[in-house]
């Protein structure tokens, strides 16, 4: 007879989950941590190998033993051999990822390799559970510097000095990565750029020798005479009897023609220095000199006339435009540049310098444009690819700041073709995707970043976040799954995949597929023997459809783990009552009531066990044991109670056996 109680506790538990209990039977502690300490002292000792060795050991007694393992991958840096310190470092930071020194001896390695797209995954991952370190902030900053890529560095060195502003260290490094950038601008001939660089470095440390004697020949070589002579009295302010500063601005004041002014400042030289030869020499020269340039006029409106009378003369707009640019004159200078557009509109010189003016305006989807133009000119420049991709994603930034998405995407579409393989577009494109829950795309985008970088892990990792947000939570199983193969041990990847495995079994068990519930639970099991939902979502399957023979494997599979679960004892003695071991069962329900006096359904459950089992013992021609577990039932249960009642009728029934047999064997 099966009861009401017992049908409850087979089908309805199928769906409830338990508490996942964490146990850990077994932890070998002491030994490791002594030959850590030796492991240490060795290290400390430069004796590599033997530290090697006692860190191995360590790990073989604990596994998990996160700070042993870090050393050991140190050790294997001051080795040299950096393949296996990355292996190791890595499986720290899967494993503890809030353990900061990891990453940064990840970064360290991969800086050493030049492998400089890999340290910034790395250090991004870092900020990721440490926002706003000032010291990551810095790595990344100077992982930038070092791979060339100013253009990145340019954006994220102002955020960093905003976050510290008052930082020695900040500053320093800001004004590092601004100096090389105006050295690489000055290499490539893009003195825009170069000038405005130096000029943020002067902006945070005006004293900067450097920044000050570079602009000033800066400005000196592109004619910009005014803001010299500017910065120069700037200076003599501070120090207005410096001959070097005095001689720099008369010779200055000559450029300009400035005259009667030149003339002063020959005055307060002599003043100071009354014997100099060089300064009683310049006096001549300089009257001679003013005297021929007050014949003549102002070079500009010379070549500006030029112009006007042959508006196709180059060398005469050559020189505008340059003029322009060393006064400062920006739109002036683009307005030149556009006149010279328009006759000649591919002239890859003035498109150039338009490209130049545009980027420091911060015009960058115009500067994308004027590029792309370029590139159409020059398929095959490389340089000219690479800022024709970053003026992109420049372009698709200031889009996204301005929510404008659909214009984002398409910048940093176009980027991506120009650059398939450019992490920096393939992440933006991904995260705007994901943003704005734009699923399908985003997963469109994560397969091509993974086309190029299969073995990605933040590529792998987000797109197995976008399948669990599909509701494909089989798939997004199948990546974790193998970034689990990639690093066995895992404590992340392995909660996760956990995780979707029994949610896409819940889904299962809810559209009433068994079967295919039971091979995710069982997956989960292989990975995680010891999960008491998976245990528990089994047992209950196997009950349901008719195998108690497995449904007592897993509940004692269970009980190995949590040899005092209630529950999974409760469930052990229904599937052994439904195997008819009534004996078994009983015992582990008498223990459990024992432990629970006042808990119902196990005084239920060990009070049908008896019925059935008392009911076996009559099939089998036993009547005394039959009316001994009778009895226990109605000791158990009240007298108006349904088991009271069903047990005094088999009573009844076994006393009437108990007489027969004894009457016929009576002797």
């Amino acid at each position: 007879m099966m009861m009401a109680s017992f049908r409850y506790i087979l089908f309805a538990s199928i769906l409830l989950m338990g508490l996942r209990a964490q146990a850990q039977l077994f932890r070998k502690g002491g030994d490791a941590d002594a030959l850590y300490e030796q492991a240490v002292q060795e290290t400390k000792n430069r004796n590599y190998q033997k530290a090697i060795e006692l860190s191995k050991q360590a790990l073989a007694k604990r596994p998990d033993f996160t700070d042993q393992q870090l050393l050991l991958g140190r050790l294997y840096m001051l080795t040299g051999d950096n393949k296996q310190a990355r292996q190791q470092v890595s499986a720290v930071i899967l494993k503890a990822p809030r353990y900061r020194d990891a990453y940064l001896y990840a970064i360290n390695i991969e800086m050493s390799e030049k492998r400089y797209e890999e340290a910034v995954c790395f250090v991004d991952e870092a900020l990721y559970e440490f926002p706003n370190d000032k010291e990551l902030m810095l790595k990344k900053l100077s992982i930038m510097d070092a791979s060339g890529n100013y253009y990145r560095g340019d954006a994220f060195a102002p955020q960093l000095l905003d976050r510290y502003p008052q930082d020695t260290t900040v500053q320093k490094a800001y004004i590092g990565h601004h100096l090389l950038a105006a050295e690489q601008a000055q290499r490539t001939g893009n003195t825009v750029m170069a000038k405005e660089h130096f000029e943020k470095v002067l902006a945070v440390e005006p004293a900067n020798e450097e920044a000050k004697v570079a602009i000033m020949n800066m400005y000196m070589r592109n004619q910009n005479y005014v803001t010299a002579l500017e910065q120069i009295n700037a200076e003599l302010a501070k120090n207005p009897s410096s001959y070097e500063l005095l001689m720099k601005k008369l010779g200055l004041q000559e450029q300009l023609h400035q005259y009667p002014d030149a003339l002063g400042t020959l005055k307060e030289i002599l003043k100071h220095y009354p014997n100099d030869t060089k300064a009683r020499r310049l006096e001549t020269e300089l009257r001679m000199d003013a005297a021929t340039y007050y014949t003549d006029t102002d070079p500009y409106l010379l070549y500006q006339g030029v112009l006007e009378k042959q508006p196709g003369n180059r060398e005469a707009l050559d020189k505008l435009i340059g003029l322009s640019m060393s006064r400062g004159a920006y739109r002036e200078a683009l307005s030149w540049i556009n006149r010279g557009l328009k006759t000649n509109p591919n002239d890859q010189r003035l498109l150039g310098l338009k490209i130049d003016v545009l980027e420091a305006d911060r015009k960058f989807t115009e500067a994308a444009s004027l590029a792309g133009r370029l590139r159409q000119l020059n398929p095959g420049s490389a340089d000219l690819r690479n800022r024709y991709t970053y003026l992109k994603v420049q372009s698709g930034r200031d889009y996204l700041a301005q929510q404008q998405y659909d214009l984002a995407v398409a910048e940093l579409e176009n980027a991506r073709q120009a650059s398939p393989n450019d992490t920096t577009v393939l992440d933006m494109l991904a995260n705007t995707y994901i943003s704005r829950r734009d699923y399908n795309r985003a997963l469109t985008a994560l397969d091509n970043a993974l086309s190029y970088y299969p073995a990605n892990t933040r590529f792998l990792v987000k797109k197995s976040s976008v399948l669990a947000e599909m509701g494909r939570y089989d798939e997004s199983a199948e990546i974790v799954e193998t970034l689990l193969s990639a690093n066995p041990g895992d404590e992340r990847y392995s909660a996760t995949f956990v995780e979707l495995r029994l949610t896409a079994g819940r889904l299962l068990l809810q559209s009433e597929e068994y079967d295919l519930a039971k091979q995710q639970f069982a997956q989960v099991l292989a990975q995680s023997p010891d999960n008491i939902d998976a245990l528990n979502y089994m047992i209950n399957l196997e009950s349901a459809t008719k195998q108690p023979d497995s449904a007592l494997a897993y509940a004692n599979q269970g009980l190995s783990y949590y040899p005092d679960n209630k529950d999974l004892l409760l469930k052990k003695a229904a599937a052994l009552t439904e195997l008819k071991r009534y004996a078994e069962a009983n015992d582990i329900n008498a223990q459990l009531l024992q432990r629970y006096p006042f808990t119902l359904r196990y005084k239920t459950a060990y009070s049908d066990g008896l019925l059935q089992q008392g009911q076996d013992y009559q099939r089998n021609n036993q009547p005394d044991s039959a009316l001994a577990a009778f009895r226990k039932v109605l000791q158990l249960n009240k007298r108006d109670s349904p088991l009271c009642y069903t047990a005094s009728t088999f009573t009844a029934a076994a006393d009437r056996t108990t007489a027969h047999w004894r009457w016929r064997n009576r002797g």
